[in-house]
């Protein structure tokens, strides 16, 4: 058996995806011996840093599994600082090998700095390596090829309970018709990839707050975004003011608990679709509402439905990969697209 390297993070600072969204990342033997190198490097220089402020919001920390051993080694917050400069560099590195794709887009989308296919700025825009010209869309989510972008739909009950698959009483249809007409999410092709990673994400609207890991919402955000998305949605923002004084009030598991009323779930779904991902994650992961006018798209190079997955999920292994396509199968068919 490979020796393998497992880092767990909990950080509220860091682009890579991976520890945005609070993934565990597992890399290969290959990638594990560079790692270590430069690991012994934060044991080195870790002893000169300070301790954060907030040790609790930020503390990092990893575990080494080899073969025939188990041994492990957790770092206290003195370490904190030093490691997490160093450790971006490794985890930034490893997630752009995940990540990078080859240029090679069909349908005459370009292919952005990074590689994937798309519409847009964040495609066509700066960096852009193919067909920059050919292909585009507002950056608000605009009407794109595919047929797409600038409908009116409304989801009826019935529709939403086929999407679903099960008998809820749907008693949101209203809020989640408002907030998808709010963000430009309501064409078919829009509402089907939308509905399609709520369904699994929610197991099929049923779970909007999850206390194990804090994660909440329509696309289960986890904590360390639920202040970004406060600060930019007035209405999320409303309501942690009214209960917290802030947006950086209240605890992580309150703040959670908050956005699983249902409306609120809706719109930090929503907001990750259209501004949240860009803000967050961004390179390949822009305004995800044009990449859903594409369909189901391709896994190599990335892009359509797939990329969408991926720019929730995070760049490790997906698990449930299979289940979202699965249901976005059966949200397309039930929107005719």
């Amino acid at each position: 058996m490979p020796d393998v390297l497992t880092i767990h993070a909990d950080v509220t600072d860091f682009p890579p995806p991976d520890i945005r969204l609070g993934r565990k990342l597992l890399f290969t033997k290959d990638i594990n011996k560079e790692v270590r190198e430069i690991l012994s490097l934060v044991k080195r220089f870790a002893v000169h840093a300070q301790p954060p402020t907030e040790p609790s919001a930020s503390l990092l920390s990893y575990s080494y599994v080899t073969e025939g051993t188990n041994p492990e080694h957790h770092h206290s917050p003195d370490d904190t600082m030093a490691t997490k400069a160093l450790l971006f560099v490794v985890l930034f590195s490893s997630a752009a090998l995940i990540l990078a794709q080859n240029c090679g887009c069909a349908g005459g989308l370009c292919c952005s700095q990074w590689g994937y296919c798309g519409t847009g700025n964040d495609y066509c825009g700066s960096g852009c390596r193919q067909n920059c010209g050919s292909s585009s869309s507002s950056s608000s989510g605009g009407s794109s090829s595919g047929g797409g972008g600038g409908g009116n739909g409304v989801i009826t009950k019935d529709q939403l309970r086929r999407v679903m698959e099960n008998n809820l009483p749907y008693d949101y249809i209203n809020d989640l018709n408002d907030v998808l007409k709010k963000y430009n999410l309501n064409t078919p092709k829009r509402m089907a990839g939308f509905l399609a990673q709520v369904r699994h994400e929610t197991a099929g609207l049923t779970t909007f707050y999850q206390p194990i890991d804090g994660g909440a919402g329509a696309i289960h955000m986890l904590p360390a975004n639920f202040r970004i998305a406060c600060e930019d949605v007035a209405e999320i923002k409303s309501a942690f003011t009214k209960k917290f004084g802030s947006c950086r009030g209240g605890s992580d598991r309150d703040a959670g608990a908050l956005l699983g009323n249902p409306r609120l779930a809706f719109l930090t779904g929503a907001w990750w679709m259209a501004e949240g991902s860009r803000k967050i994650l961004g390179g390949p992961c822009g305004d995800l509402r044009p990449v859903l006018d594409q369909g189901l798209g391709s896994q190599n190079p990335l892009s359509g439905y797939y990329l969408v997955s991926r720019c929730i999920f995070g760049g490790s292994y997906d698990a449930g990969l299979a289940q979202r396509v699965k249901y976005y199968n059966t949200a397309k068919k039930v929107f005719n697209v």
